[in-house]
């Protein structure tokens, strides 16, 4: 699939986390995924949830301390561009929209994509591609390695 780079595109929130994981075997491609969207002046937003979901998972599962991993997402955010994007009021309308018209019941991938949509992006790079099925009128997901 044809990417088109100077479009916005969000990322999932296990960027984030790769990012900051030396020991994943994703963190590797995840660096040079940054270095890539940088060096195409891509311009990427992420969604506010993603970041509190990847705080939670290097919190809560990989035991980092809070305020290192507040200050390794920000310098990530900072450090490539990214732009966090927030729901609208109108976004629990289109989650509820988009929720039952979906097949799959991931309500915070459903969630998301309502965010998304609200925010007027409508493409998406994640690993997990199946989280997305049946949204495909709504989201392009591709995933990048």
């Amino acid at each position: 699939m044809k990417i088109d780079w100077k479009k916005q595109w969000a990322i999932d929130s296990h960027f984030l986390v790769y990012f900051l994981d030396k020991k994943s075997p994703f963190y590797g491609k995840t660096i040079e995924f940054f270095r890539k969207m940088d060096e195409k002046k891509t311009h990427l937003v992420v969604a506010q949830q993603n970041v509190v979901e990847a705080e939670k998972v290097l919190i809560s599962l990989y035991k980092q301390n809070k305020k290192s991993v507040i200050s390794a997402i920000e310098d990530i955010l900072e450090g490539f561009n990214i732009k966090i994007i927030c729901p609208f009021p109108s976004s629990l309308n289109t989650y509820h929209d988009f929720f039952l018209k979906a097949k799959r019941r991931d309500v915070f991938d459903i969630y998301l994509v309502a965010v998304l949509n609200d925010n007027g992006i409508s493409n998406l790079f994640s690993l997990n591609i199946k989280d997305f099925e049946g949204l495909e009128r709504k989201i392009k997901v591709i995933k990048p390695f």
